[in-house]
């Protein structure tokens, strides 16, 4: 048999358990599903992959996975007594479906599924502290229903001492998550209210920051406290998280407001940038292969940012403009990384088509074919105007009609 077609055969009976309520189900069916989506997720990208992840997500809200330490309310628990170490992955499962969820709707620029305030499902590793002082139940670490109290989380999670970077991986996703639902209504309409959000939501992610230990954001590697190469890979997808959610945060208003808030947005979605690229230069291609290539979505807003910095302010400053174009060269590398091992990193890369377009800024949003390569598509020279109009215009690279704009050339 083929491979695809026993794959597809595992596909189907695999969901087809999941939709039999009312038989015991078990971790390990669970975790094939988990293992399913993602494979389909980053291989074979498109609108269905989204929705098979959308599936997923309703099925663990199903059982209940959501409120795991909730056990009045856990449907999980109808069937017999679980014993501690399978709660405790069953809340690994519920965490990597969390994440599925957060990169998958950010891809499609589509609502999350999961919202904080329905997760009654503790951080991973709680009972097993090296503190005495905080162990379970009474100090289970969950994440808050409001951004502002993450940081409080965070220092939880520090104190706590286990799965340290897992944990803060979750409060990081969180970020990004709240940053992209901001980003998505910021461009749809811009009222005022969203505004005041997306302000209020930097001070949140400032506290963050600064309640992380010290030394976390740095891209290199501490030696000084024997960090080995495996955590120091997961810190920098923690960082990639922060720094991409402050970029999406400070892209310029719209309609563009010429003062000095456009310009101060400005110069900070370049530092953005550079942080990101900072990142990626410290990168080991030894854990390429063991990393989610999701992490890639990280790279594209960031390309197109210092695109769009190449072309629009810098004129004169030779400096900054090599640094762009060097910045830019890394993070293309960085997905060339990953584009070996993955379609998802190819889909984003996109393929080398023939100049069979205009230079104005409109025809370079109607006919978009590959979201890197439409990248050489921006005319030479951009008004703020056209700056805010391109930001504006932006689809997620996996948004349905934006595949559909590529099945069309």
């Amino acid at each position: 048999m083929h491979p695809s077609s026993a794959l597809e055969i595992l596909n189907e009976s695999t969901f087809k358990t999941l939709e039999c309520w009312g038989e015991w189900i078990t971790v390990d069916i669970f975790q094939q599903a988990c293992l399913l989506t993602y494979y389909d997720f980053h291989q074979n990208s498109g609108p269905n992959v989204s929705m098979k992840a959308g599936q997923l997500t309703r099925q663990a809200y199903r059982y209940g996975l959501n409120e795991l330490d909730n056990p009045d309310q856990c449907a999980l628990y109808s069937y017999r007594r679980v014993d501690e170490d399978e709660i405790e992955e069953w809340r690994k499962i519920w965490w990597f479906i969390y994440c599925l969820d957060s990169y998958s709707n950010t891809s499609s620029g589509m609502p999350f599924i999961i919202e904080l305030g329905s997760i009654r499902t503790a951080l991973v590793g709680g009972g097993l502290t090296q503190d005495p002082t905080f162990s379970r139940p009474e100090n289970m670490i969950f994440l808050p229903s409001n951004t502002d109290d993450l940081w409080e989380t965070l220092r939880n999670i520090i104190k706590g001492g286990q799965e340290l970077n897992f944990n803060i991986h979750m409060v990081t996703t969180t970020l990004l998550r709240e940053a992209n639902r901001l980003h998505r209504l910021h461009i749809q309409s811009c009222p005022q209210r969203v505004y005041d959000q997306i302000t209020a939501f930097k001070e949140h992610i400032s506290a963050v920051r600064l309640a992380l230990p010290s030394g976390y954001l740095s891209p290199s590697r501490n030696t000084l406290i024997d960090e080995s190469q495996y955590d120091h890979h997961a810190r920098l997808v923690c960082v990639l998280h922060l720094h991409l959610a402050r970029l999406l945060l400070v892209l310029p208003p719209f309609p563009p407001q010429i003062g000095n808030e456009w310009f101060q947005n400005w110069c900070e979605s370049l530092a953005s940038c550079q942080d990101i690229a900072a990142v990626v230069k410290e990168w080991n291609s030894t854990f390429t292969s063991a990393t989610d290539p999701a992490i890639c979505l990280a790279i594209i807003p960031a390309l197109l940012v210092l695109q769009l910095h190449n072309r629009c302010g810098h004129e004169d400053d030779q400096i900054t403009l090599t640094r762009i174009a060097s910045n830019s060269n890394v993070l293309l590398l960085f997905l060339d990384q990953f584009s070996s091992l993955w379609s998802l990193p190819r889909v984003l890369k996109g393929k080398t088509l023939a100049p069979k377009y205009s230079t104005s800024v409109t025809d370079y949003i109607s006919i978009q074919a590959a979201y890197v390569t439409v990248l050489t598509r921006i005319p030479d020279k951009l008004t703020i105007a056209e700056v805010g109009y391109l930001i504006k215009t932006r689809r997620a690279p996996l948004h349905p009609n934006f595949l559909l704009h590529q099945q069309q050339l």
